[in-house]
């Protein structure tokens, strides 16, 4: 059994401050609003990245209060950089969640 990353811890943001080449990190999120939500993604990419999150879209009812999703970022660059900064966020078309990603090369 692996030990988690300590990049996995579920912080409200993103910070990867070495990035090889790619990484996933994996969030979770507790439901906080309306039982039956649905939740859609939006990403304001990074400079030099992809980003590739699953699932995307996140469906909230009275049994799934708690979801976790994982984000691949992936280096488009290959010498290295300052930190370069986007988000990903959920918005259900009236609460928009933000999360910042931070990332350097």
């Amino acid at each position: 059994m692996s030990l988690p990353s300590r990049l996995d811890l579920n912080l409200p943001s993103i910070s990867i401050p070495n990035l090889k080449n790619s990484i996933i990190v994996r969030r979770t999120v507790t439901n906080v609003g309306d039982v039956n939500s649905i939740y859609k993604l939006v990403v304001k990419s990074l400079k030099n990245t992809t980003i590739k999150v699953n699932p995307t879209v996140l469906k909230f009812n009275s049994n799934t209060k708690k979801i976790s999703f994982e984000v691949e970022i992936i280096s488009t660059y290959q010498r290295k950089s300052n930190f370069n900064f986007g988000s990903l966020a959920w918005s259900d078309g009236k609460h928009f969640v933000r999360i910042p990603i931070a990332v350097r090369k």
